[in-house]
């Protein structure tokens, strides 16, 4: 990949030359954290409630991620106002950030009210879109980002037992407002766009590395723990070579090969819904990765190997998925290893932790390579 050119300029369909600005890469600072903390739920999981907590904190907090990646697509970040308002935007989810943890366990009025004051902000700024249908657009769905904000915001008042049904219904409201409300008199410039999720995948990917690095401090060095690191590491390698190596550039083409409310379309599919099942197993992956180098996981709820099996399961579940709302081929083939994914987690649980991760990367080198010799025999 060429080394991404950074412009502060709006981009609108059409100007597909229009990279990600420096605003943007800085507002994408807070969403790491929102990464971390997403994580820690997973690796250090009370009951398995647990998890399902952190499908739906990382469900609703991308989602209004997602808009702003939307809203910045379309809207000038140099503009003084504007940028003010991005900046007001960034420290309302990092006060989400840092209620994550407590979200459904009275931590949740904090965390209704920044996500509220998120949505309106987002809402806001897309009525300043250059183009009028995308500032038309936002009527359509700003009611059901307000309405699942505002039942977010209740799940703060009311008895733990609710929390549930409040957050899963605004979940859901997310899921079905685009097709509900429609997104496509929205605007979409594919480079941008494509690169912007790019640098998430990236930002998600190096919380693995963090965890990898946070893991290790806390135990004595030693010979096994430095090569437990740097399978992690490869394994980690792996995954980024598997989306920037064929999936990433690919995307782009395919974003460029349609136009008006295809691509809207084609872009909530692929990076709303996809990306956020590809993340989601990013993370759960990273949770594993966690557990292995640590020896305080010895009653863990989940085994580290059968954590990691489902990380990578769940993420190449997301990028078949993403392949075909992109109409990248070789689904069957990922497929196949997602499940052999999960297989092998189920096989390798009773042998050590240096053999499983060794089981995982390899696993996924030899998808790599295996993909690598069909695409040239293809080409």
């Amino acid at each position: 990949m060429t080394e991404p050119h950074v412009s502060e300029a709006p981009a609108s369909q059409g100007e597909t030359n229009l990279r990600v600005s420096t605003l943007e890469l800085f507002f994408d600072l807070v969403f790491v954290f929102i990464i971390t903390q997403v994580t820690h739920l997973v690796a250090h999981p009370h009951d398995a409630l647990d998890f399902a907590k952190a499908a739906l904190i990382l469900g609703v907090t991308w989602w209004m991620y997602g808009g702003y990646a939307w809203l910045t697509n379309n809207v000038s970040t140099g503009r003084t106002l504007n940028r003010f308002l991005l900046l007001l935007g960034m420290g309302s989810f990092l006060m989400v950030a840092i209620s994550v943890p407590k979200a459904f366990d009275g931590g949740g009025f904090l965390f209704g009210v920044a996500y509220l004051l998120i949505t309106c902000i987002h809402a806001f700024l897309f009525t300043r879109a250059q183009s009028a249908a995308s500032a038309r657009a936002i009527f359509s769905i700003a009611p059901f980002n307000l309405i699942s904000a505002a039942l977010v915001l209740l799940a703060g008042f009311v008895h733990a037992e609710w929390d549930w049904w409040l957050w899963g219904g605004a979940f859901l409201i997310q899921v079905l407002s685009p097709i509900i409300g429609r997104v496509r008199g929205f605007s979409v410039s594919s480079a941008h766009f494509v690169e912007r999720h790019g640098l998430v995948m990236i930002i998600a990917l190096g919380e693995s590395i963090v965890t990898l690095g946070t893991g290790a401090s806390e135990e004595t060095l030693s010979a096994n723990l430095i090569l437990k690191v740097l399978l992690g590491l490869m394994l980690t390698a792996a995954l980024w070579w598997s989306y920037f190596e064929t999936d990433d550039p690919r995307a782009e083409a395919a974003m460029e090969s349609v136009e008006g409310p295809a691509r809207s379309v084609m872009a909530v599919r692929a990076y709303g819904y996809a990306h956020y099942i590809m993340l989601l197993g990013v993370i759960f992956s990273a949770g594993g990765l966690n557990n292995f180098l640590s020896h305080k996981e010895e009653h863990a709820l989940i085994e580290p190997g059968m954590l990691l099996a489902l990380g990578l399961f769940i993420y190449l579940l997301g990028d078949v998925l993403f392949r075909f709302w992109l109409g990248i081929d070789r689904l069957k083939f990922r497929f196949v290893f997602a499940v052999l994914a999960l297989a092998l987690g189920f096989v390798l649980q009773h042998v050590g932790n240096l053999v499983q991760l060794s089981g995982f990367t390899l696993l996924l080198v030899l998808m790599l390579v295996l993909e690598s010799k069909l695409q040239k025999a293809e080409g």
